[in-house]
Order: structure tokens, then sequence, then C-alpha cells
């Protein structure tokens, strides 16, 4: 059975199992960032700097290569590779645990690291022909292998690592909750040629540069999600609407306030740090306001201690994702301004107006928020301050504009996303 998963993973297509790097519209995201990059430019890491990084993490992996794979008797096995992928599934685990259609089991970031700690080593063999490729390559594919060289590399391994675990541990389904990053796409393809069921559930809100989806099914959040991958899609993927299962446990916690008294100031990794600065700063003045700061988890420590000297010298919160999750936070304030972010969602929900500040003009509607009416924005902080003023006397109910996005909101399984999605991986899992 290696040899023939061996010969499967000769055929993968590398790029194809990381569209991050390689589906076009993807890429300009790759060429945004290396421009505001001084660590992951594409002139500073040629090829040669790209294979000693994965002969880094071939060593590591001699170092470990003791470790037994785990073993795993669930009917479903979901995947949370990252913290807001497992909050997004493990709801959906908890109610599957409680149904009749089997047995569900989450694995986390440190359970993937370890099936994966074989990869690079089963990946070794396939560096010629993968080294080929990239030279034959032109144009942003040919970038892309300077960038990702090793990840592509990687892929082979991956391939083989994940297919020869799901042939040993035959599960009904595979539940992902990312549709472009690199392990994801090849967990899903090693369930697939293994005949196992697939499924994708949204962890954020997705954008019109995604890429198809090549799951066998699609549990989405709303009509805005399943217009974007409609829009891009070769039809294979069988989509159902599901809601937001994260939100089920606070879909009754929705904010009653008619006027504003606290605002939350949310940052994003793409938001410009001396203009979020500027924005705290012409904020201060509004005493009879209370407001709450909350950076991004995975802002450098640098600009986190940029926020948390502002909040100190204005006498604002903090807020730490560490500490509080962002519904909890949300349901401290009535207001939330944030740039292009998809926590604007998340307060929608709870019926929390938001405001888009604009703290990048390179990325202006990621989502779509201003263009459905999700959001108000604005680039004039003293237009932003009027409309607080006028908050502060009337806040409207704003729960209704989320609908588009979740698809549960104002029916039967409002607050019940998490049942419905079960049902779903239930009834549609191979036997």
């Amino acid at each position: 059975m290696t040899r023939d998963i061996f010969w499967s993973a000769a055929k993968l297509d590398p790029l194809d199992c990381y569209p991050s790097a390689s589906y076009p519209p993807m890429w300009d995201n790759v060429e945004l960032s290396l421009r505001h990059s001084k660590t992951r430019n594409v002139k500073f890491f040629p090829r040669l700097l790209r294979v000693l990084a994965f002969l880094r993490v071939t060593f590591k992996s001699l170092l470990n290569f003791s470790h037994r794979p785990l073993k795993c008797k669930a009917d479903h096995i979901f995947f949370g590779l990252t913290h807001n992928q497992k909050t997004s599934l493990k709801p959906i685990v908890d109610v599957m645990n409680h149904a009749d259609g089997g047995s569900a089991e989450l694995f986390s970031s440190g359970d993937i690291k370890r099936l994966m700690n074989n990869a690079s080593l089963w990946a070794i063999p396939f560096f010629l022909p993968l080294l080929v490729r990239a030279f034959r390559e032109t144009g942003y594919r040919k970038k892309s292998f300077r960038w990702a060289l090793d990840d592509y590399w990687r892929a082979y391994g991956l391939y083989i690592v994940f297919r020869r675990w799901f042939h040993v541990n035959r599960p009904k389904s595979v539940v992902l909750s990312n549709d472009h990053t690199l392990v994801s796409c090849v967990i899903n393809k090693a369930a697939q040629d293994e005949g196992i069921s697939t499924f994708y559930v949204q962890h954020a809100c997705v954008t019109e540069k995604f890429p198809p989806l090549k799951m066998d099914f699609a549990l989405l959040e709303g009509i805005d999600a399943k217009e974007k991958y409609s829009a891009v899609s070769d039809g294979k993927t069988e989509i159902h609407l599901i809601g937001i299962p994260k939100f089920d446990a606070f879909a009754k916690k929705v904010n009653t306030s008619t006027k504003c008294k606290s605002i939350g100031v949310c940052f994003s990794l793409a938001d410009d740090l001396d203009r979020s600065l500027e924005l705290l700063n012409g904020l201060s003045g509004m005493d009879d306001i209370r407001f709450i700061v909350r950076p991004h988890l995975r802002m450098s420590s640098t600009a986190k201690d940029e926020f948390m000297a502002a909040c100190t010298k204005h006498n604002f919160e903090y807020s730490r994702h560490e500490n509080e999750h962002s519904f909890d936070f949300l349901g401290r304030i009535d207001v939330l301004i944030s740039g292009t972010s998809s926590i604007a969602l998340e307060a929608v929900m709870l019926n929390v107006t938001s405001l888009n500040y604009v703290l990048n003009t390179e990325i202006s509607d990621w989502y779509g928020f201003i263009k459905n009416g999700l959001t108000q924005t604005t680039d004039d902080l003293g237009q932003l301050k009027s409309t607080i003023q006028d908050l502060k006397i009337n806040r409207p109910n704003v729960l209704g504009l989320a609908q588009r996005y979740c698809a549960t909101i104002g029916t039967d399984y409002a607050g019940r996303s998490s049942d419905l999605a079960a049902e779903k991986i239930i009834a549609l899992s191979r036997n």
C-alpha cells in the first residue's frame, strides 16, 4: 500500500495544494505583504535559502523520529489548525458526541504537528523533479517557488503521511476549517484519495479572492459566502448553509441598549500602526464614553506595547485575546470601531453597531461589509466622532444586517448552527 501511495504522491501538483501561494488573486496578497516586510521578501530568499529552511525542518524531524503516530477511533475527525479554527469546530464536535451518528474528535495544532513529524523525510525523494519544475515556471509562479519552495516540497511528504494515516484509521468523514493553506489542502486531498468524505466549515468571513472549494461538501455560514465561492466554483463541491456554530453560545446575549455608552476599538494585522495610534489619540477627548482597545492576537509585541501605552495615557481599557473571547469582549460594548476586520460581523450579530474607520488605504472593503451595508465607513476623524455623538442619543437595532452572512438568523435554527452542521455531516458522510 505504501508503494501505491508513494506513486500517487509523485503525481501530486504541489501548487494545487497551496492556493495561498499559487492562486493568482491570493498571490496578489502575498506580494502586498512582501512589499511591507523585510523578513519574507522574494528578493532576499532565493531558492537555496528555501532549501536550507526545508532541511532545518527535516533535521528537527529526525530528532523526534521515535514518536509514534496518533491513533484515532473516531468516526468523524475534525482538524483545527489554529485557535480560531478550533473555536469554530469545537461546538460541532460537542454536539456530534451526543448524537447517534458516531463519535467525533478534534485534532488541534499540537496533534497535527505530531502527525506531520516525518513529512519532510518522506518528501526528500521528490526534490529533483520539483526543482526542475521551479526553473521551468514563469511569471508569478516562478516567484512563488522562491517564496514557498520548501512548502511545495513538503507537500509530497504531507500527502504520504496523511494518506497512510487515513488508510489505517478509516474515519467516515474529515472536517476542515480552512480551504487554502498547505496542510488543509493536503489533508483534504489525502482523505479524498482514501474515499473519505471531506467537509469544509468556515472559521471566518471569506473574500472574493478565495480559491475554488475542493472539499466534497461545504458548510457555509451564509448567502454571502455561497455567492463568493459559487462565482469561482467548478460545481463539484456541494454547498449547504448552516450559520455560524461558534455564535450559538452567545445568540441570546444580543445588545438591547438604544444608546452608546461604551466603544470597542479593534486593530488587525493589516492596519497601519501610525494611523491606528492617531485614531486613539483623536478619541481621547470623549470622556463620557468608555473605550476598550483590542489589538489582533498575532500582532508584534512592539505594536501591542504601543497600544498598551496609548491606553494608559488616555485611560482606555485593554482587552487581551488570551483572556477574553471576542464575543465576551463585544458583549461589553455598544459600538465597534475597526478597520477591515471580520470582527465587524461578530459585532453586528450581537446587535453592536459597527463603524469602519479606514486604517489601510490599500485594503478598503476586504469582505464586502461596506458594500452590503453591514458597517458605515469614513476616513475622517471628525465625521467619525460626529457619528458617535448621534449614537449616544439613538442607537438603532442592527442585527438584521447580519442575515446575509449568517443564514440561521431569524430561523428555527437561530442559535443552533452546531446542531444543523452535525446533522449535515452525519447524513452526508459515506458509510
